[in-house]
């Protein structure tokens, strides 16, 4: 049988697969030394707005560098795969608390269950006809509503009338809010917490026979280095509210912070406030237009005898945001 000759194979192409191999590992390790150095740099947000930014990603670098680890396994690149793997681990522990139960989340209310929808509606959203599913479908006691326009207080107005409770405090800018309550209100009041002068709307709920004092807030988001500032100032003028407090203490809302952020751990600490969301998953709110990047900064925070029985977050079109559903009573 006659051989079968082939061509000859120029230079160029016996290096063109090579070359490509060489592009996409290269690429594959300059991407998983740029989310290990995002990994280094979050611890260190208090020092700086942009190191505090690559703090909020702690899930994606976590999935992240664990397929990098994975693909250097493959490929029998024994360091690489280690530093990729330790850096995915680092992150996997800062989500720890979120993915699996502490014993409080075992812990049953012996009051009334209250049930709490919150919502950054986007003042630019006008997609009534979405938040009147909402209601719908999980028919909350109480509703607390963040970046409320007048069209939104027009459409509210109509829509909310079995909530006997009610305050709204619209703008023409993002930090209009809301709060609707069908439970016994004692006091609902707007506050201005911070140098910024953006609203709060505070409530005494009353649960069987004891009250909860409930916030709802919306800080400047951190887009720059006075922006921050007054983010975190406001943050620690809601730290001094619940200070001042008698009681147990709820707050919620759009923060504009993660927890893995230094400055929500230290907020937290100083209000004495416990993070709804250990337990029940990282649940990202914000951008609802991309689901890769989602990342927590919509929050249920409450004092110690406050005991969650329910945490998730919904599904809902028009807005930036996702909304949060959260059952809670009184232990």
């Amino acid at each position: 049988m006659r051989a079968v000759s082939h061509p000859p194979v120029s230079p160029e192409q016996r290096s063109s697969t090579p070359k490509l191999t060489l592009s996409l590992t290269g690429l594959v390790e300059a991407a998983g030394a740029l989310v290990c150095l995002f990994t280094l740099t979050g611890l260190f947000g208090r020092w700086s707005w942009v190191l505090e930014i690559s703090s909020h990603f702690r899930a994606q670098y976590a999935v992240l560098l664990v397929g990098f680890g994975l693909l250097a396994v493959w490929q029998r690149h024994r360091l690489k795969a280690a530093v990729f793997l330790a850096f995915g681990s680092l992150n996997f522990w800062l989500l720890v608390p979120f993915l699996f139960s502490s014993p409080g989340l075992m812990t049953t209310s012996s009051t009334p269950s209250v049930r709490l929808l919150v919502w950054n509606v986007n003042s630019a959203n006008r997609n009534f006809a979405e938040f009147s599913r909402l209601l719908t479908e999980h028919d909350p006691d109480i509703v607390a509503l963040i970046e409320v326009s007048p069209e939104w207080k027009r459409f509210l107005h109509d829509t909310m009338t079995t909530f006997p409770h009610q305050r709204v405090e619209a703008r023409n800018d993002n930090f209009g809010i809301a709060m609707f309550s069908r439970i016994p209100i004692e006091s609902m009041h707007v506050r201005y917490l911070g140098t910024a002068s953006l609203p709060s709307i505070s409530a005494e709920l009353v649960s069987g026979d004891r009250t909860i004092s409930l916030l709802a807030t919306h800080p400047l988001p951190p887009a720059g280095g006075s922006e921050a500032s007054y983010r975190d100032e406001q943050l620690q003028a809601v730290a001094k509210w619940a200070r001042e407090q008698s009681g147990e203490i709820a707050v919620t809302g759009d923060l504009n912070i993660t927890p893995w952020s230094p400055m929500f751990a230290e907020f937290l600490e100083s209000a004495d406030l416990h993070n709804s969301a250990e337990g029940y998953g990282v649940g990202g709110t914000w951008p609802a237009f991309f689901p890769p990047m989602l990342i927590p900064i919509d929050h249920f925070l409450h004092t110690g005898e406050v005991v969650v029985t329910r945490r998730e977050v919904g599904k809902a079109k028009g807005s930036d945001h996702l909304p949060l559903l959260v059952e809670f009573g009184l232990k």
